[in-house]
């Protein structure tokens, strides 16, 4: 399973889309966003809040309640 992120590059501020959910690749991913040097304005992400930390997201409507439920949260509390 390859991750697949995607970084919006705006005059003063980012955007990420799908960040990383292996630890390997959010390293290195959060070690690039520090190099650009602007900040991130939002993440947005699709089912997963991936190597988000505690940062704040954008998701559709609800997939946060689907991230937290017993399906899909149950699963994630696995790894």
């Amino acid at each position: 399973m390859g991750d697949a992120s995607y970084i919006i590059e705006g005059k003063d501020a980012l955007v990420t889309m799908e960040q990383p959910l292996f630890k390997d690749n959010v390293a290195e991913f959060d070690t690039y966003l520090s190099e650009v040097g602007k900040p991130v304005e939002k993440r947005i992400m699709d089912y997963h809040v991936g190597g988000t930390g505690s940062h704040d997201v954008v998701m559709a409507e609800g997939m946060p309640e689907f991230n937290k439920g017993e399906i899909f949260g149950g699963m994630m509390q696995g790894f």
